[in-house]
């Protein structure tokens, strides 16, 4: 499932989403989506930055 597949690459969950084949997978769906030979996965994690101060 995409869930193994974050937790195999040490990924938290809340820290990333997850497009299969370009669709958002709802991260309560990640437990019981499967993945299929020729999917493409693509994991969009998300950084905070500041403002730098002078």
């Amino acid at each position: 499932t995409l869930f193994d597949l974050l937790k195999a690459k040490n990924i938290e969950p809340q820290m990333v989403t997850v497009e299969l084949n370009s669709k958002m997978i709802d991260r309560s769906s990640l437990n019981n989506t499967r993945i299929h030979e020729g999917d493409e996965v693509e994991f969009l994690f998300f950084m905070g930055g500041g403002s730098e101060t002078e």
